[in-house]
């Protein structure tokens, strides 16, 4: 705002022939700068004085009557000595170039020593005036308005901003944000180090049409477009790009839209979390389990084989058990048989002496006997065994 106290302007301008269209507006001006705490002040560059009004000292708590107003030089004790050090030299320069160029309002910012010695912030808003004929005069015009409030509210936005820029910047996760048409406006270092470049200014405006010049730009990009238009994040997407050297990385990228005071999204805010060692090891693990598998296939196999082996070795072992077993009562009936045909030979011997002494009837007798021997054999072989039977027949033939 560019306001002045109208007791200087009134002043002045009634000395100039337009100064009646003046008076009323000055009283306007003069209610209006009062309750908006507003300062004013005059310079003549001529003579060297700031003249200025009580709100201008008032806010730098000091008083009017404390000061010399007569028309001597004393911008050192009004204006001079309250500027801070580090400010003076561009507050001065800036005054100087408003006496330059006389058709341009000039807006600094400095601050200035409070009588409790502390430090606030003023705006200063000059402009020269000109005279009747539209020359630039000697007066130099100007407002002060105390934003030390609005300062410090800046001061801890900045602070708050350094530290959030040094915090992503810090952070091993890639950060950054996106206009609506999906260019970058803000990429912290890990991000700029992914893609392959060395500073954010080379990445800043560029969609990932431009950064990446193959179909990964492509899917980023048209990520980006959806969120946009659907307002629908993206939340923990694996994704994968190739860096500068051509290898892949793998990203868990988080995209979320960003809206203003109205519900429009008017941002996006993107995050990325380097998942590629823990994807190597994904698919080492997966190579090692398929091995695995293939190894218990193969030993599966061979476990089914032995058992295979094992069933035919205790197979062969029964068979020849039993063999040994068969062969065992083979050499035992042939050694009873053996001892029957003995016993039989004997008792033929001795059933040839008997023949020989028994009379005629009972070798009828003993004929009928061999006869029904013949005759029932299968019964007989039955009861004692074919062999048996068979043999006790031969023996009874040797009667006749």
């Amino acid at each position: 705002m560019e306001s002045i106290d109208t007791q200087f302007i009134e002043q002045k301008m009634h000395q100039t022939p337009s100064s009646e269209q003046y008076p009323a507006k000055f009283g306007r001006y003069k209610a209006l700068m009062r309750g908006k705490e507003i300062g004013a002040w005059e310079y003549n560059t001529e003579t060297g004085c700031l003249e200025c009004d009580e709100i201008y000292l008032t806010m730098l708590g000091r008083d009017l009557n404390d000061y010399n107003f007569s028309g001597i030089a004393n911008l050192k004790d009004v204006w001079t000595d309250f500027v801070h050090p580090d400010d003076l030299q561009n507050a001065s320069k800036q005054f100087a170039a408003c006496i330059k160029k006389p058709n341009e309002t000039y807006e600094n910012y400095y601050r200035m020593k409070h009588s409790n010695g502390s430090w606030i912030w003023i705006e200063s808003r000059v402009r020269l005036l000109q005279n009747e004929r539209g020359n630039p005069g000697p007066l130099i015009i100007g407002t002060h308005t105390d934003i030390t409030k609005h300062k410090k509210a800046e001061e801890a936005i900045q602070r708050e901003s350094i530290l959030l820029r040094t915090l992503i910047d810090n952070l091993p996760h890639t950060i950054y944000v996106k206009d609506i048409k999906g260019r970058k406006v803000i990429a912290n270092r890990a991000d700029v180090a992914y893609i392959g470049y060395s500073s954010e200014d080379e990445v800043l405006g560029k969609t990932d049409l431009d950064l990446f010049k193959n179909g990964i730009g492509r899917r980023g990009y048209e990520d980006d477009m959806r969120i946009m238009k659907s307002g629908e994040a993206i939340i923990e997407q694996e994704e994968y790009f190739l860096d500068e050297s051509g290898k892949k990385r793998w990203l868990l990228t988080t995209k979320i839209p960003v809206k203003d005071e109205r519900g429009r999204i008017i941002r996006l805010l993107g995050i990325g979390q380097d998942i590629s060692v823990r994807k190597q090891s994904e698919e080492v693990l997966k190579k090692l389990n398929e091995d695995l598998y293939l190894q218990s296939e193969e030993l599966s196999k061979q476990a089914e084989d032995l058992k295979t082996l094992n069933r035919q070795l205790e197979k062969q072992k029964e068979q020849e058990l039993e063999k040994a077993i068969a062969q065992g009562k083979f050499e035992i009936a042939s050694e009873f048989l053996h001892d029957i045909g003995n016993a039989m030979v004997g008792l033929g011997s001795h059933l040839n002496r008997i023949n020989r002494v028994v009379d005629q009837n009972n070798i009828d007798n003993i004929r009928s006997l061999i006869l029904f021997l013949k005759t029932n054999q299968p019964a007989i072989a039955g009861v004692i065994g074919a062999n048996k039977a068979g043999a006790l027949v031969s023996i009874t033939e040797g009667i006749e």
